[in-house]
């Protein structure tokens, strides 16, 4: 309609208007580029309120705007009077309060600030208004007061009440009204304010805008020292940290390390056991250690696990034992010690992760993953177990990751419990002598526990449970039984359950060692047809375990025409090498031994000299020089290397080195 358009052209001019007033605040005060936008603006503005009613809406608007171009135009006589019309009750209070909030900022050009406050709060609720812009312009005249006052008392007092207005707007009005506010008071506090509130709106605002300088650091250092005086430690935690955080994004990591470090232990002498803030303070202490790990890996000589990143982790989980992030440290740490090559030390910590933590799975995977480095220490632990971990201490560990000792396993397992089944079945069947049982039941509740679980898993488990039943002479015949329905597609699973057999049978008895040769070739015919799948190393050790099969079987000459055709096969492979020299030492007629003393001299010249390997090789050579009746050949090599540095003292096996070369001397 006529109506319509009419409006829609009156209000697209008062845009304009608004527009040149805008385009006028962004040249500088007096100039003439300002001059003349702001009379554009006031002419525009002028021309549309003739055109419009008194109690038209955009009329109120009109002339707010225009009153204030006239101020900015230093027109405060006109400006006054345009925007004392609005002060009428009949007016809209909206529209009111803009006004107000524009005549107290014509009193603040005029310098008379104590009467834009009192005109400001004659008509302002206790708790406020609702208008931004009034609130504003309060905000203006407190920080107008404080910058004119005399005494320093006063600007204290004003300063405080700006401070606290800003805080009010930012509650009540939001980010746009905060930051502008924000600007105010911080480009008008001095360097030397010592407002723990305005210093902690300066520094984050030049942090948000990426000034990680000087500056920035020293007035967060500045505030977190007032909070810190003031007592008031949540602030102080957070400034001294925020002034870390600056040395971090400034790319020196080793002071960023050393503030989060020193702030954690700070708080941590300064609060009660059971302060909430304890936690925050050990996640800074955790960041200080992590910041000093980086700058450890930046520099030249970094060591993964040295005593002084030891010393962190250690006071970490000295000084807040039961925060979340002492889980954290502990799995930390053993990772830096695996990586450092000390798993011993990385198990330790591993096993120390309490069962609820979340992080309990990852520490579970490196027990499994450290746990049989650690057999040395375990035997001198238990001196009474023939070798590797009493089983006791596996299964404790293991079945407690699934279930309490004295109740029964789950009935339905988690990822985590089958991790556990399967991990502590494996290095109870590795590292024990004694632990084939606790296997068994380990492997059959995960079994009966995950009945959805997938069929390459499945079969992983049975073929652990195969050697497990195996141990077992009660059990070997369900092992039989087992292999039998083994699936064939799974030949990494068999290949696994093979060389488990093997290991077992070399701590058995001769029948024990037949029983047990007989069930592996029944697994290798299975998996004869699937060998092409396996990777090369795998089907070396598989042509080994079936050449180590036939012999507990009995089956001497095939084992050494198997074992001569793979020696052949892998000239380069010292364990093949060595497999079968060790094959043909157990041969009795001097034809075999010659080619055994041949053999080992072939192992010997592929090794590096003064390895375990090496030493084995040159003792088997003597032995077989002195059972062919050549004791001074024997005698010979053993004193050669007696008086060679580093002599015999290198090798554990200087007694039977010993105990030979006196069988060699008259």
């Amino acid at each position: 309609t006529a109506d319509e358009l009419f409006a829609l052209q009156q209000n697209a001019r008062y845009q304009l208007a608004r527009a040149r007033r805008n385009q006028a605040l962004c040249y500088p005060p007096q100039s003439n580029d300002r001059v003349a936008a702001l009379g554009q603006a006031v002419e525009q503005l002028t021309k549309l309120r003739t055109q419009l009613a008194d109690d038209e809406p955009l009329a109120h608007r009109v002339k707010i705007d225009q009153g204030a171009a006239l101020r900015l135009m230093g027109n405060d006589i006109e400006a006054t009077h345009v925007l004392s019309s609005l002060l009428d009750d009949s007016v809209p209070l909206a529209t009111r309060q803009l006004a107000r909030a524009e005549l107290a900022r014509v009193a603040l050009d005029t310098r008379r600030a104590s009467e834009a406050l009192r005109f400001l709060t004659a008509a302002r609720p206790a708790a406020g208004s609702n208008s931004a812009e009034l609130e504003f312009a309060l905000l203006e005249t407190y920080v107008a007061l404080w910058k004119t006052a005399a005494q320093e008392t006063d600007a204290a007092r004003y300063r405080q009440d700006a401070v606290d207005q800003l805080a009010m707007i930012e509650k009540r009005f939001g980010v746009y009204w905060a930051r502008r506010g924000e600007w105010l008071v911080i480009g008008s506090a001095s360097g030397d304010e010592g407002n723990l509130e305005i210093l902690i709106r300066t520094a984050d605002a030049r942090f948000v805008k990426g000034q990680f300088d000087d500056e920035t650091l020293k007035i967060y250092d500045e505030a977190a020292k007032l909070a810190l005086l003031s007592g008031d430690l949540p602030k102080y935690l957070e400034l001294a940290f925020r002034a870390a955080a600056v040395q971090q994004r400034r790319d020196d990591l080793k002071n960023a390390a050393e503030r989060a470090l020193e702030l954690g232990r700070n708080l941590a002498t300064r609060l009660s056991a059971g302060d909430p803030l304890q936690a925050k303070a050990a996640l800074i202490h955790l960041q200080g250690i992590r910041w000093w790990r980086e700058a450890q890996a930046l520099a030249a000589d970094a060591a993964p696990a040295g005593a002084e990143l030891v010393a962190h982790y250690t006071e970490q989980l000295k000084l807040w034992p039961t925060q979340s992030t002492a889980a954290v440290a502990q799995v930390e740490l053993a990772a830096a010690f695996e990586a450092a090559g000390d798993p011993a030390a990385a198990l330790d910590l591993y096993r120390q992760v309490p069962q609820q933590d979340k992080l309990f799975p990852t520490a579970l995977a490196g027990a499994i993953r450290t746990w049989p480095a650690d057999v040395e220490r375990w035997k001198q632990t238990f001196p009474t177990a023939r070798d590797g971990y009493p089983a006791k201490d596996l299964v404790a560990y293991f079945r407690m990751a699934i279930a309490p000792p004295d109740e029964p396993l789950p009935l339905q397992f988690s990822d985590t419990d089958r991790t556990a089944a399967l991990g502590g079945a494996r290095l109870l069947l590795q590292l024990t002598t004694d632990g084939y049982s606790a296997a068994e039941e380990l492997l059959r509740g995960a079994l009966l526990g995950s009945p959805h679980e997938s069929a390459p898993w499945k079969q992983s488990a049975q073929a652990l449970l195969v050697v497990a039943l195996a141990g077992q002479s009660s059990q070997r015949g369900e092992a039989v039984q087992i292999v039998a329905q083994l699936g064939e597609d799974s030949p990494a699973q068999l290949l696994e359950m093979l060389g488990g057999l093997t290991e077992l049978a070399h701590a058995s008895s001769p029948e024990v060692k037949a029983e047990l040769a007989a069930l592996q070739l029944s697994a290798l015919e299975r998996l004869r047809p699937q060998r092409a799948k396996l990777e090369a190393a795998q089907q070396v050790a598989l042509a080994r375990i079936e050449a180590e099969a036939l012999v507990a079987a009995g089956r001497r000459d095939e084992a050494l025409a198997a074992y001569e055709k793979l020696a052949q096969e892998q000239p380069h492979s010292a364990a093949v090498q060595q497999g079968f020299a060790e094959l043909l030492s157990a041969g009795q007629d001097r034809a075999t031994m010659e080619r055994a003393l041949a053999q080992w001299r072939v192992v010997a010249q592929g090794s590096r000299p003064q390895t375990e390997r090496w030493f084995r090789a040159k003792y088997e050579v003597a032995h077989l020089n002195y059972r062919l009746g050549d004791k001074a050949q024997a005698a010979q090599l053993i004193k050669y290397l007696e008086v060679t540095p580093p002599g015999l003292d290198a090798t554990p096996l200087k007694r039977q080195f010993l105990e030979l070369l006196q069988q060699c001397e008259p």
